[in-house]
């Protein structure tokens, strides 16, 4: 989706030009801003920036800048003049899709040109009504029928777990995961990987690829879910229960479970913090995945997620920091994401956003 837009409020400032500008009623220019966006409905729309704003204030609870600059990056995207200087194509898509919208909604060229120059979603300036002579907004009239085609409404409200399970089928089906940064962390550490181990493609549940160790090799899996330490998230709960069962029915004692991009545990990110990387497995019980320069065996990782697994208050943690983000820079620079492909490419009809 290209949705900038962190609150309702923000929203609402698009809408509120968008009608002074052409006249139409707030729905309407809810619903197009919604489409533009790529989601189906305005309703989607809203579940999804409520979600984003009730996120953000847990983060300011917690009083944790770095997090709340972490989660922001995980959904925010280029501005039109950035993306347009970085990868000309999926710009010009972009473009397309803006147009492709408003002339189904009946506006016309004359309008689309000033509306890209001053109201696109993803433009650098904050929305304004600009001046257009309203009859010359759309070649006929407003076309008040939905870009995307309305999916059925179901009668049966869905449960919480059916609502997770259709969520994780989507993750599974469309968001490939590279092993290449996580990988890098665990050599530069001085570990060892399992000869033949590393899995060609991706696939959820099963091990990315095999440390190898003296008593038994460790299977190390990834997923793409948001890395959020010590805070309660379905998704991470539904990766670990599916991980769990593969190392516990195999009596697999010990595995890496790595979530999403690391995060560092910090109030600033010049300082030196503790990076949380995910999860450990250890007898049957998760623990906090924090790496730094000691993380030099199993035993080690093990009993740092155990030191830290209530919450860092009151602790002193300074032997955990990762010093100069030297295993964050390590990640970054071999990380290949595979999904910025999905992201520019054409929405299907199964996805639209």
């Amino acid at each position: 989706m290209h949705c900038t837009a962190i609150s309702i409020d923000e929203v609402m400032l698009w809408v509120d030009a968008l009608s002074a500008t052409t006249g139409l009623l707030p729905s309407h220019s809810l619903d197009i801003y919604a489409e533009l966006c790529r989601f189906p409905s305005a309703a989607e729309l809203i579940k999804e920036i409520a979600e984003r704003e009730s996120i953000f204030l847990r983060f300011d609870d917690l009083e944790n800048v770095s997090l709340m600059h972490s989660y922001a990056q995980s959904f925010m995207v280029m501005q039109d003049v950035q993306l347009k200087a970085r990868d000309q194509g999926a710009y010009e898509e972009r473009i397309a899709h803006y147009q492709k919208v408003l002339t189904h909604r009946g506006f016309d060229e004359p309008f689309i040109a000033e509306f890209l120059d001053n109201l696109s979603p993803t433009g650098d300036r904050i929305p304004e009504e600009f001046e257009m002579q309203r009859r010359r907004s759309f070649n006929k009239r407003f076309n008040d029928k939905p870009f995307y085609p309305r999916r059925k409404i179901k009668t049966n409200v869905p449960s919480p777990f059916e609502v997770m399970a259709e969520m994780y089928h989507e993750f599974r089906s469309g968001m490939p995961v590279s092993a290449a940064g996580w990988l890098a962390v665990i050599k530069h550490l001085g570990f060892s990987i399992c000869k033949d181990s590393i899995s060609k493609g991706w696939k959820f549940g099963e091990p990315s690829f095999q440390i190898d160790h003296a008593a038994d090799p460790i299977p190390v899996f990834i997923v793409s879910e948001m890395n959020f330490p010590f805070l309660d998230n379905p998704a991470i709960l539904q990766a670990e229960e599916v991980v769990g069962e593969y190392l516990s029915s195999r009596q697999i004692r010990r595995g890496i479970l790595f979530i999403g991009p690391p995060m560092r545990l910090g109030d600033e990110e010049t300082e030196k913090c503790v990076v949380h990387w995910g999860r450990v497995y250890s007898d049957e019980k998760w623990l906090p995945l924090i790496l730094h320069a000691g993380s030099t065996s199993i035993e080690e990782i093990v009993s740092d997620g155990a030191f830290i697994a209530g919450g860092v208050d009151g602790l002193n943690i300074e032997h955990l920091k990762d010093g100069d983000d030297g295993l964050v820079k390590v990640f970054a620079d071999n990380h290949i994401d595979p999904t910025i492909d999905l992201l520019t490419r054409d929405s299907s009809s199964k996805s639209v956003h």
